[in-house]
């Protein structure tokens, strides 16, 4: 008889059929019982139980229960209501033997997870660097962006993509001059608001220390490492193992992420994009600042003063609309 943990998951009769010749004309009591060989859980109940109750086969169709001895040495099956209930009602032994091939089912079933999963072991140290080199990529260019714009703009982009206020708009006025009934000149002002359009390409990006991602990827090649390379693991490092693989999606969900992100910088950073960071606030100094941020993260040349790039974008939208003045709506 080979060992427990040499059998594998049994999910249908035929699995059971390659590895047991199971005496299915034979009946099952208390008298000709052994001991239990191994448990079962088919995907469907297509086990007949063997076990006799009142004299004859119980015949139900069962879906779990387990392989067991005679004490001729024939295997025969039983359900696992009739083994707990019935051939091992009054004996606690028994029933406590019953329960240790469970568990012992389910470590082995487990250990082998475990063991196919480290086939891949190499694969995942991999992925985690890979991972990791991409994160690094990400805040190197993150700290790019956050280094040119001023503060003041980057604060703002962060507010508003917290807030999903996405639309860029100010305000411009309108001067109507005319006469009353009495004749005395009447001057009517009105402002009215104009979007520039919506910011493209916000994301976690914009906090992108705070998000715990150098930590997880860090833990999880930690713990990788730490899984011996051998041909059997203990019980403690098969747990420890099961948790950091279990990590392995989590990984996976970061790296997605990560990518995501980049994707949505590269929308930032176009160059129609950023001009709008320079109608987030009125501060023309501020303003002016961010017209060469703008230009040197997109490696355009500045013609002429930053100052008079501001001008000219308010001068475009008092003529769009023959305005008298303009500001930014707050």
């Amino acid at each position: 008889m080979m060992s427990l943990t040499d059998f594998s998951e049994f999910k249908t009769f035929s699995d059971i059929q390659g590895r047991f010749d199971i005496a299915l004309d034979l009946l099952l009591n208390k008298e000709n019982f052994s001991r239990g060989v191994w448990p079962y859980n088919l995907y469907q109940p297509e086990v007949s139980c063997q076990y006799e109750k009142h004299g004859k086969r119980c015949s139900q169709q069962h879906q779990k229960g387990y392989i067991v001895a005679c004490k001729d040495g024939a295997v025969v099956l039983i359900g696992h209501c009739c083994a707990h209930k019935h051939l091992s009602l009054d004996d606690e032994s028994l029933r406590a033997s019953f329960k240790m091939l469970d568990a012992s089912e389910r470590q082995a079933s487990r250990r082998r997870k475990v063991e196919a999963l480290l086939e891949q072991r190499q694969a995942f140290i991999e992925q985690g660097k890979a991972v990791h080199m991409r994160h690094r990529e990400l805040q190197a260019r993150v700290y790019e962006v956050e280094s040119a714009l001023p503060r003041q703009i980057w604060h703002k982009l962060v507010e508003r993509w917290k807030s999903n206020s996405l639309e860029v708009i100010w305000e411009y006025q309108t001067t109507k001059v005319g006469v009353d009934e009495n004749g005395r000149k009447v001057t009517e002002r009105a402002w009215y608001p104009s979007s520039y359009g919506k910011l493209q390409g916000l994301g976690i990006w914009l906090q992108l220390g705070a998000q715990e991602y150098a930590g997880q990827i860090s833990d999880f090649r930690k713990q990788l490492e730490l899984i011996p390379v051998k041909g059997h693991l203990t019980s403690a490092e098969i747990d420890h193992a099961e948790t950091t693989f279990n990590s392995v999606a989590a990984i996976k969900g970061i790296e997605r992420e990560l990518e995501s992100q980049f994707k949505l910088l590269e929308d930032f950073l176009n160059l129609s994009n950023l001009v709008l960071t320079v109608q987030l606030v009125s501060n023309q100094a501020i303003r002016a600042e961010t017209v060469v941020a703008v230009h040197q993260l997109t490696g355009q040349t500045l013609a002429g003063k930053p100052d008079k790039f501001v001008a000219e974008i308010d001068l475009d939208l008092k003529r769009k609309h023959d305005a008298t003045g303009v500001r930014i709506q707050q």
